[in-house]
């Protein structure tokens, strides 16, 4: 029995988690939140996922400390990314690289999406 792959995605803009989703459902599971609340909700009731996307602005916080509060826990997920349109200050960029998490430019292309899902799960472009 095969393992189906699990996503949280978060970010505040509809469009967004639409695109990131429909991108992402033809290969894995997705959950969506739009804010950190309810990914907290999700990360606790749902988890473990595979890979967690978070945007950097969030209305109720910084998806950074989001996702360094999954990276310090038992069930860290394989791969932690972080999406912005925005130009990251030297201290976030310092913070990024030191927990090991990836960067998700937006907008961004569905390939450069499904190349970062774990590299153990088989995707098409």
């Amino acid at each position: 029995m095969t393992t189906v792959m699990r996503v949280l995605i978060v970010d505040d803009e509809r469009m967004t988690v639409e695109l990131a989703a429909r991108a992402l459902r033809s290969v894995c599971s997705v959950d969506t939140a739009l804010n950190m609340a309810d990914a907290r909700i999700f990360l606790r009731e749902r988890g473990p996922y595979a890979m967690v996307l978070a945007d950097l602005r969030l209305p109720d916080g910084s998806g950074l400390d989001l996702l360094m509060e999954v990276a310090g826990t038992a069930t860290r997920p394989t791969h932690l990314v972080l999406m912005t349109g925005t130009i990251l200050s030297a201290d976030e960029e310092q913070r990024i690289r030191e927990a090991g998490i990836a960067l998700l430019g937006k907008p961004f292309a569905r390939p450069h999406l499904l190349a970062l899902l774990p590299s153990s799960h088989p995707h098409h472009g």
